[in-house]
This record gives structure tokens, sequence and C-alpha cells, in this order.
């Protein structure tokens, strides 16, 4: 299975691990994944040619924005578990990601804004 993964926290330091952590389990499994970390703030810019979108648990109240900037873009945005951030909750955070992957998100796409983006890059104010 290939697919890119954006991991999003609010300033994007924790995803940078979690991002690391996917990339690991990922090519130990033989997959071939692409994880990235990005930051709330530019959700709508960093979803572009994403397949999922892992939302931080701590972001949970912004999470019907996040899926709406991500299914512009084709992707589906999944809320991650508390401990996704600790080595141990990596594994259940990739596993999430490869069944959002598998739904095929995809055939979520809405139709996007100007030369197909969405106008702005961030997400409105909640």
């Amino acid at each position: 299975m290939t697919g890119r993964i954006l991991v999003v926290c609010g300033s994007g330091a924790s995803s940078t691990f979690l991002a690391q952590r996917l990339r690991t389990l990922a090519e130990a499994d033989g997959l071939e994944i692409e994880a990235v970390a990005g930051s709330l703030a530019q959700v709508r810019l960093d979803a572009a040619g994403m397949d999922v979108v892992l939302l931080g648990a701590h972001l949970a109240d912004r999470l019907e924005a996040v899926r709406a900037a991500a299914a512009d873009e084709g992707a589906t945005a999944v809320l991650l578990d508390a401990d996704a951030s600790r080595p141990e909750g990596a594994r259940a955070a990739l596993d999430r990601a490869l069944a959002a992957m598998r739904t095929g998100a995809r055939s979520l796409r809405r139709p996007s804004g100007l030369h197909g983006r969405p106008a702005g890059g961030s997400l409105p104010a909640p």
C-alpha cells in the first residue's frame, strides 16, 4: 500500500515526532507511506495531495473544520487518540490512517475553489 499522511498538531512540533514514527513503522511493514508534519494554521495548504490528515486529540474541537479542509483536497481527516504522540500510540495512529486510506478517501473529493484550491490557507476561526 502507498499513501500520504499529514499529521497535524497546533504548531507542528509533536506532529514531527509522530510523522517520523509513522514512517518507521510503515517501512518496517513494507509500506510506501509518506508521513509529514503540519500545523493547524496551514492545514488547507498542507493537505494538498494527502490521502489522510491525522489530527491531534487536543484539537478535537477543530475536527469539523479540518474535515472540511481535508475533504476540499480529497483527503479524510481522522482524530487521533490522546496517546498517539507516544511511541506506543504510533501503531494505532498508523492503523487508523491505513483504514481511512482503504475506504477510498479520494472518492470524497468536493469541488474546489479557483485553480483547484480553496480560498485562503488557514482555517476559519471557531
